[in-house]
């Protein structure tokens, strides 16, 4: 019992001192197939987002830092890496939101009549924003800054003005660059990825409403000297929200 407590403490140890270096992707692209239907119409939400954690780096301390080996992932991702989420969405025509999200871009409805039962559907486009990480390890520190866009669609059915269960498909993709700060030097890496989502999604209520959503994703991590690496993971949502 006592060697097990002992090998217990050091995997844990080892767990939270690590050396390793990763990056959270979104595990949902918070999209519906609707629109605010007005100007400045909208809708906001608050909720918990099932996010996908992607080590890039095994080790930050080596030298040189060691990439990533046969499986792409790291002992942290045993834990469900669920953080806050929310996203906003304003109305600028019948037709066309402006959203937030870890995106910043634009819907557009192209099917249907938002607030109205029956098939619907949006198109969207956007370009990444806060996204990144940082890692700190005794003298060394790691720092990821990720650019990119993202663009799919969403296509469901309303119950109702207001309940409706849908489908959204889409991808990201973009550059990470990552500066990696030793006590003698500097290294810098210029990474590639694709990281695609299909969501299956519901919403009920009305000016308050209740969003679920599970996803399934599938990310392409490409490094110039290492190749790529490909992981699927399982994503989700549960958020509150507001319409107006």
């Amino acid at each position: 019992m006592r060697i097990f407590l002992s090998s217990l403490v050091l995997f844990l140890s080892l767990f939270f001192l690590g050396c390793s270096h990763s990056v959270i992707l979104p595990g949902s692209f918070q999209q519906r197939p609707e629109v605010g239907g007005r100007l400045l119409g909208g809708s906001a939400s608050l909720g918990l987002q099932r996010t996908n954690e992607i080590e890039i780096f095994d080790d930050i301390t080596t030298n040189p830092p060691t990439r990533f080996t046969t499986n792409g992932v790291g002992l942290v991702e045993v834990f469900l890496p669920i953080i806050p989420s929310s996203s906003l969405n304003l109305g600028l025509t019948s037709f066309m939101d402006l959203y937030y999200t870890s995106a910043v871009g634009a819907r557009f409805q192209v099917l249907g009549l938002s607030g109205q039962p029956g098939w619907k559907s949006t198109i969207f486009a956007g370009g990444l924003v806060n996204s990144g990480s940082d890692t700190t390890n005794g003298t060394t520190t790691a720092n990821t800054k990720i650019t990119g866009t993202e663009y799919g669609f969403s296509i469901g059915y309303g119950f109702s003005k207001s309940d409706l269960i849908y489908i959204t498909a889409g991808m990201q993709d973009g550059d990470a660059k990552t500066e990696i700060i030793q006590t003698a030097q500097t290294f810098n890496y210029d990474d590639n990825f694709e990281h695609s989502i299909l969501t299956l999604g519901a919403t009920l209520g009305e000016n308050f409403f209740i969003n679920t959503e599970i996803s399934v994703t599938k990310t392409k991590w490409e490094t110039l000297a290492n190749g790529s690496e490909t992981t699927d993971k399982t994503g989700g949502l549960v958020s509150l929200g507001f319409r107006w």
